[in-house]
C-alpha cells in the first residue's frame, strides 16, 4: 500500500475508533504517529477530538506527544493540542482525563491564544473546568485580552462564571 493511502487509512481508523487498524498499521509504520493529515491536524488530535479512548491511549502509548500543537490549515480550527481538541469536540471525560493523568499541560495557548479552561468556558462546562483547575490550569487571557470568565460572560453561561468564581477566589 502506498504511504499516502496508509496515512489516509490510519487517519479514517483512529477518527472511527478503530484501535486494531491503528495498532496494526503503527506497529508495522511506527514513525507515521507523528504525521498529520492534509488539514495540518495530528492523529492524537483526532482520536481526542473524537472521544476515542482506546486509540487515544494506544497513541499516547507508543509514542505521540501529548502536548503538540498541531499546524491546523482550517480557518476554523486553530493550531491546538489534543486536549483543547478533546474538550471542543465529543467532550470525552474519559479522554480528558487519560491527557490530563499523562501530561497534558492544562496552559497551553492555542493559536487563537486559548487555553482549555477557555474552550471549556464557551460551552459553559463545569465539569472539565473542574478537571482542569485540578490539574493546574490558570485564568489566562486569549489574544483577544478575555478570561475564560469574560467568555462565559459573553456567552451568558452563569453557572460556568460562580463555579470559577467560587474556586479561585
Amino acid at each position: 500500500m502506498k504511504m499516502e493511502n496508509l496515512l489516509a487509512k490510519l487517519f479514517d481508523a483512529t477518527e472511527k475508533g478503530e484501535n486494531e487498524i491503528v495498532i496494526e498499521i503503527i506497529s508495522n509504520q511506527p514513525n507515521l504517529i507523528h504525521e498529520e493529515n492534509e488539514h495540518g491536524l495530528s492523529l492524537l488530535g483526532i482520536a481526542a477530538h473524537y472521544g476515542q479512548y482506546e486509540v487515544v491511549k494506544t497513541l499516547v502509548k507508543n509514542g505521540a506527544q501529548i502536548n503538540e500543537l498541531s499546524h491546523s490549515k482550517l480557518s476554523f480550527i486553530p493550531q491546538n493540542t489534543a486536549l483543547h481538541a478533546a474538550i471542543a469536540g465529543a467532550k470525552s471525560i474519559e479522554v480528558i482525563d487519560f491527557l490530563l493523568t499523562n501530561g497534558a499541560n492544562p496552559n497551553i495557548s492555542d493559536s487563537e491564544g486559548h487555553t482549555p479552561l477557555h474552550i471549556a468556558a464557551f460551552e459553559g462546562n463545569t465539569s472539565i473546568a473542574e478537571r482542569l483547575l485540578k490539574n493546574g490550569a490558570e485564568i489566562k487571557t486569549n489574544n483577544s485580552s478575555k478570561t475564560p470568565i469574560e467568555i462565559a460572560e459573553e456567552r451568558g453561561n452563569s453557572e460556568f462564571i460562580n463555579f470559577i468564581k467560587k474556586v479561585t477566589l
